[in-house]
């Protein structure tokens, strides 16, 4: 469950939310928990965005598998889907990681076309696979006037080999609020995981 975070009243303030962690420790599942409870909200409004190259078949730990690949049936202006490996899912909006400002895109034509739709909780998952500059631009833009939004952006924070992965490390360092979960140790049981191996 991740901590409590004070978002404070929609449009005037924006702040950036990180959620960080190694493979496994269920950043997905914190990212989830989160946007679900400014869903219940009748004062925020949310879009998720998650990127095309992010797509992959889940494996939940009870054993059935998950494709992000499809979206929802149903469901029009979604095209990725979040899973975590406990189950939960959420529809998203797709973007490719080499361009994240399709994402102030989306968000100006919604501005100027409909702007009652405008949310004011823009969430963005595997966020390390972005283009560093662009996604800390679209984070900061979002984040700060005219917009004002509330940024919850979720990812790996280190590679395989301990290096800070992709915008992560500048992105936490911009964070107002951070949240790390660590993962269970596959090999020695602990609950302190924070490495990817």
């Amino acid at each position: 469950m991740p901590q409590e975070i004070a978002f404070g009243e929609p449009g005037k303030r924006g702040m950036i939310v990180v959620i960080v962690g190694a493979m496994f420790a269920g950043k997905t599942e914190a990212f989830i928990s989160l946007i679900t409870r400014v869903g219940y909200s009748k004062c925020h409004k949310l879009r998720v965005f998650s990127p095309f190259e992010a797509n992959r078949v889940i494996t939940t730990v009870a054993g059935t598998q998950i494709d992000t690949t499809h979206a929802t049936p149903g469901h029009q202006n979604f095209n990725a889907v979040i899973a975590s490996r406990n189950g939960a899912t959420y529809d998203a909006t797709g973007f490719s990681r080499d361009n994240p400002r399709m994402i102030l895109d989306f968000i100006q034509d919604i501005k100027e076309h409909r702007p009652k739709d405008l949310p004011t909780v823009v969430a963005i998952e595997e966020v390390q696979f972005c283009k560093n500059d662009d996604l800390l631009f679209v984070c900061e833009t979002l984040a700060n006037p005219p917009f004002n939004m509330v940024v919850i952006a979720s990812g790996l924070d280190t590679d395989f080999h301990g290096h800070g992965f992709g915008p992560i490390p500048e992105l936490m360092a911009r964070a107002d609020e951070l949240i790390k979960v660590k993962g269970v140790c596959r090999e020695c049981g602990c609950f302190h995981g924070t490495k990817t191996w």
